[in-house]
């Protein structure tokens, strides 16, 4: 019996059993759960009302650091795993217009690892997968280069959402 499994296929698979595993991972809390369920590498965004509730509860010292230590790790997944990648680009910016402020610090010091970024390549099949990590890095980039872009973005965010920082 010849099974044929091509590139995609076998990527496929790889891609449900990261899915699996994250959600075998036992969550510590909701908050890490959040984190967990935004960055999975299923085919849909996050809703707003959870990035908001992540960017509350980074102004939260202990909850800081798990947001932040997941979404850099997501950074380093594998190629394959580019939705993940993609998220967690989103959910950095998301933060940066209205999580804490550490948020922006931490950013510019990782600023390498965005940059990378920049140069992502994932194909499926012909499909350039990778396109939408390059170009979120290279806004990132841009946003984190200009304080009075983050402070502007950081007062929309703040209009919007009707609140103001915890």
């Amino acid at each position: 019996m010849n099974i044929g499994l091509d590139k995609l296929t076998i990527d496929k698979l790889k891609n449900l059993a990261a899915d699996v595993k994250n959600q075998v991972a036992v969550a510590k809390n909701d908050t890490e759960r959040q984190v967990y369920d935004v960055l999975s590498n299923k085919n849909w965004g996050a809703s707003s009302t959870i990035l908001n509730d992540i960017a509350r509860d980074s102004y939260d010292f202990d909850k800081y650091g798990m947001i932040m230590t997941i979404v850099w790790q997501s950074l380093e997944s594998p190629p394959r795993e580019w939705r993940k990648v993609f998220k967690a680009l989103s959910l950095l910016e998301h933060l940066i217009k209205n999580g804490t402020e550490r948020v922006v610090e931490d950013a510019r010091d990782r600023m390498h690892r965005i940059t990378t970024l920049s140069q992502f390549n994932y194909y499926e099949g012909h499909a350039d997968k990778g396109s939408g990590v390059r170009e979120k890095s290279k806004q990132l980039i841009e946003l984190l280069k200009s304080n009075d872009t983050i402070r502007e973005e950081r007062k929309r965010a703040q209009k919007v959402s009707g609140s103001s920082p915890a």
